[in-house]
């Protein structure tokens, strides 16, 4: 036999082997590993997508139970719920789908599955709950689902690697973060016409979250440059570094930027973004870390270009009334601000949990299980590692920084 119909062989060998280790059996307990969460307009219900469990979790926040989960294809990965808590959708990466589920009392009840193909990962939706935008990833498209009749009407091509993506309070702007082109594409929602695109200047761009004006779209994402990776380098953050931005929706202009690594303490992999109800608050997950950074939205120093340079403004970084940083653990992911309140729901992956934080008091009010094995398994354990920047110098980045979930970032890496 030829040497490279073996190697095609010997590579069809693994690829299957691997696609069966990682679907779960049925004996053994699967860390649910939670990736996004999203919670009702009451703040009494959340789903919560569980990415190698493969199901979409109910769970009653005021009681800190999970009252229901249902399979959600596999690797589930954004979700929505209404703001009645009646219906709810979670996207699934590897099966290429969209689900849809209807909440009766307690329990989700599946009501149907569209293929969408080419890994759909983020999704938004109006206000009156018609139109469901979903990014697909592989594709660098965002695919446009008449919920109503529960079929795809669109698909409009974007930068490479649209991941997360958010639609405005009107529902007029639809702004999408495409990691692989390493900017931000603003279209307008119902003709889909591209308005402009913004550069990022970074690589992994994060969740994303439109403030109440509809004027700026928040994410957060990591620089990348070319300098040589020496111990002095990587301390200035001329290597890796962590940056929370945002894009004017209105017209096209430099994005603005605020700096998020402290000196001798970095960050690390920022996830999630969120911004209270009143606009007072705005946090941060650093995945990296496992930690959740919290901000007064009042005189942030945001910048054209990197606030104050590579590091914090001192000002802020030494200010516990405008910043701080609290230790949550684990993988920090999804955060969502309940309706009304001074309150957060983190999704944390390594914890398989949900973290319910009181923003104003810096404290973990409640840790809601999600289930798994009592005990991390070797694969577990691992993964731990390639998520941990804190292995790193000063925790400046992870594995997963270069290698986005054991894949790539788009950008040559020295």
């Amino acid at each position: 036999m030829p040497k490279q119909v073996l190697t095609v062989v010997f590579a069809l060998v693994v690829l299957a082997a691997e696609a069966l280790l990682a679907q779960p059996g049925p004996s053994s307990p699967v860390d649910p590993s939670p990736v996004d969460v999203w919670v009702d307009g009451q703040g009494r219900w959340a789903v919560v997508a569980n990415h190698l469990e493969g199901t979409l979790a109910l769970v009653d926040l005021q009681e800190g139970t999970v009252t229901d989960r249902q399979g959600a294809g596999w690797r589930p990965a954004g979700v929505w719920l209404a703001p009645d808590a009646t219906w709810a959708l979670c996207t699934a990466f590897y099966s290429g789908t969209l689900h849809r589920f209807r909440i009766k009392q307690t329990r989700l009840v599946p009501q149907g599955e569209l293929h969408l193909g080419f890994g759909p990962r983020g999704l938004a939706v109006d206000a009156q709950a018609q139109l469901a935008y979903v990014a697909l990833e592989l594709a660098d498209q965002v695919a446009v689902v008449d919920l109503k009749n529960w079929k795809v009407t669109a698909r409009v091509s974007v930068p490479r690697w649209p991941r997360w993506l958010a639609l405005s309070p009107d529902g007029g702007t639809l702004a999408v973060g495409c990691s692989g082109s390493r900017r931000v594409a603003v279209l307008e929602s119902s003709s889909l016409r591209l308005r402009f695109e913004v550069p990022l200047e970074g690589i992994n761009c994060g969740m994303m979250h439109v403030d109440a004006q509809g004027h700026w779209v928040y994410a957060p994402w990591m620089v990348y440059r070319h300098n040589p990776i020496t111990p002095a380098n990587i301390r200035q953050g001329w290597v890796l570094a962590s940056r929370l931005g945002r894009v004017d929706l209105r017209r096209r202009r430099r994005r603005q930027v605020l700096s998020l690594d402290l000196r001798g303490k970095g960050v690390a992999d920022p996830h999630g973004v969120a911004l209270s109800q009143d606009q007072q608050w705005i946090v941060c997950t650093s995945s990296g870390t496992g930690e959740l950074l919290v901000f007064r939205n009042q005189e942030l120093p945001f910048g054209k270009f990197s606030g104050q340079g590579d590091h914090m403004d001192p000002a802020l970084a030494q200010d516990p009334k405008r910043f701080y940083r609290l230790h949550l653990g684990g993988r920090p992911l999804a955060v969502r601000f309940l309706p009304g309140k001074e309150q957060v729901v983190v999704a944390n992956y390594l914890r398989n949990s949900l973290q319910v934080v009181d923003v104003a008091r810096a404290q973990v009010l409640r840790e809601i299980s999600l289930g798994g094995p009592e005990k991390p398994s070797l694969v577990r354990r691992g993964e731990a590692l390639f998520y941990d920047a804190r292995r790193s110098l000063d925790q400046w980045y992870s594995c997963h920084s270069c290698h986005y979930e054991g894949g790539t970032n788009a950008v040559v890496m020295d």
